[in-house]
């Protein structure tokens, strides 16, 4: 089978994303701090306090960095 055909089935592919959701956070979080040089409390704020009334959030990922940006704007009591 050759790989580079993107039509065929690779079964390689099937196990490629086959993780518990938290290990793709884990991953996700230590790419964002370090192509952003920031911690995650620290990107938490940034996007806490930058949610405006409206606000798209695109579903990519499990929403969990969502979720910890929603929990921290509820314990500073922002709307």
């Amino acid at each position: 089978m050759n790989d580079s055909e993107p039509t065929k089935y690779n079964p390689n592919l099937a196990k490629a994303y086959s993780a518990p959701p938290l290990i793709y956070d884990i991953r996700g979080f230590l790419i964002l701090t370090f192509s952003y040089r920031s911690s995650l409390p620290l990107q938490i704020n940034f996007f806490g306090k930058n949610i405006g009334k409206e606000h798209l959030d695109v579903a990519v990922g499990t929403g969990t960095l969502l979720f910890m940006i929603l929990l921290w704007r509820k314990w500073k009591n922002m709307p």
